[in-house]
């Protein structure tokens, strides 16, 4: 005995809309992820002009950790305030350029490239970063930052 039609249509309609819910709701919840990093990301950029290292540190989540090149992982908010607070000596600006941003849950990804300047405006450096956010109970911060600088140009021989 054949199942009749509508038996069919439902057991395909079922199973569409099983296989969209958890895409839907991902997307739909979204968490608001896009627009708070993309704040987030915003903040940092201004605390590192402004050489506030605290207010720098503070987008760092309490579990978060820094992963400099040459460096081991760097975790605290002290900790994290002082690197910056070196890592940033000479530099007058930091310019930010994004490349994409994921998000899964309670977590984003965002890779992209950075640029620093000195007073002058000359280029100090540029080189490229992932961020791994996570969203907890005081919102989004940076879970893990990790980076790494470009080798300089090569001077071209005259």
């Amino acid at each position: 005995m054949n199942p009749k039609p509508s038996i069919w249509l439902l057991a395909i309609a079922s199973l569409a809309i099983g296989l969209a819910l958890p895409r839907t709701a991902c997307a739909g919840k979204h968490w608001g992820y896009v627009k708070a990093i993309k704040a987030g990301d915003a903040a940092w950029a201004k605390a590192a002009n402004a050489k506030d290292f605290d207010a720098l540190a503070d987008l760092y989540g309490e579990d978060a950790m820094l992963m400099p090149p040459g460096h081991a992982a760097i975790t605290g908010h002290d900790n994290i305030a002082a690197f910056w607070k070196s890592a940033l000596n000479g530099v007058s600006k930091v310019e930010l350029d994004y490349k994409d941003l994921h998000g899964m849950g309670a977590y984003a990804f965002r890779t992209g490239m950075v640029g620093m300047r000195n007073a002058k405006g000359a280029t100090l450096a540029v080189g490229k970063f992932v961020e791994v956010w996570h969203r907890g109970g005081h919102g989004w911060k940076l879970y893990r930052d990790i980076f790494n600088m470009n080798p300089a140009p090569s001077k071209a021989a005259h």
